[in-house]
């Protein structure tokens, strides 16, 4: 489950920054960037983190 997680965020994360990395827009890409690794970082069900059994 952590790995479908982190894939579904990481293509998100790339669809997020493409358009604005085409056009230029560095400071757009990086912000757009962020929601997705927030997801990543927090949104995890419980009980999957490192650690539990």
């Amino acid at each position: 489950m952590r790995r479908l997680l982190l894939v579904s965020s990481v293509v998100t994360s790339a669809l997020n920054v493409a358009e604005p990395l085409i056009a230029g827009e560095i400071g757009r890409a990086l912000f757009d960037a962020v929601g997705p690794l927030l997801l990543t970082r927090n949104g995890g069900p419980r009980g999957l983190e490192r650690g539990a059994a």
